[in-house]
């Protein structure tokens, strides 16, 4: 894949891998890159098979990103140019910056905002029909106790169960937040961190959960991935 046929090619992965990798190995692979391009055109494939069989909302509906990274840029701009708003949010400022400046080749400023803000305290769209949650609630800084957790690497000498509690308090009070702003039916993709606090969720506020079997993998991450319709 070359500059021609790669529509990420104008993308700063230099910088971005500064984000990324700090004293690691520095840079993505070829592989890597090449797997967040596929991996992002099968997941908007599978999207808008789901969304039209649960009839949801396509050009002017509002999807939320959490967490948004490498990963999501081939979502943020496919759902862009599709006409539906599209609003992303990362604690990382200077990968907000990055991405929206790649983003904004070719995309209406006016669908797509990508926002460097807390998850727990940034404003929430109102009437999200597509709400993406990956990789968000098991992240290394973010939640470190959970992240140990789900990937079996707690340590018994080393594992704090105030922390874990900490991070179980924040995870669920971020994902009620977010449930709680979305339209009567929507779509949810999650990694299966999420999953937990979904249903949790969702039986709080009197909604019902339709979900896929795992559908693939995230191209960094390697989570599984699913679709769930949330319905009120």
């Amino acid at each position: 894949m070359n500059r021609q046929t790669d529509p990420l090619a104008r993308l700063d992965w230099d910088a971005l891998s500064h984000e990324y990798f700090e004293d690691r190995r520095g840079r993505f692979t070829a592989a890597e890159r090449r797997r967040v391009l596929e991996t992002g055109i099968a997941a908007v494939a599978a999207m808008e098979r789901i969304r039209e069989a649960a009839q949801i909302e396509g050009a002017r509906g509002t999807t939320l990103v959490v967490g948004v990274g490498i990963a999501e840029v081939p979502l943020l701009v496919a759902q862009a140019r599709s006409g539906r708003r599209v609003v992303a949010w990362t604690r990382r400022a200077r990968e907000a910056r990055i991405l929206a400046e790649f983003c904004a080749q070719g995309t209406p400023a006016a669908q797509l905002q990508i926002v460097a803000a807390d998850a727990g305290r940034a404003p929430i769209p109102s009437g999200i029909d597509h709400l993406w949650i990956v990789s968000v609630l098991n992240d290394p800084t973010e939640f470190p106790a959970l992240h140990d957790f789900y990937y079996q690497r707690a340590q018994p000498r080393t594992f704090s169960g105030s922390q874990f509690d900490a991070d179980r308090r924040r995870a669920r009070a971020l994902m009620g937040r977010l449930v709680a702003r979305l339209a009567p039916r929507a779509m949810v993709t999650l990694s299966d961190d999420a999953w937990p606090w979904l249903e949790e969720a969702a039986e709080a506020t009197k909604r019902t959960i339709e979900a896929t079997e795992r559908l693939w993998r995230a191209p960094l991450t390697r989570d599984p991935v699913r679709i769930a319709v949330v319905r009120r």
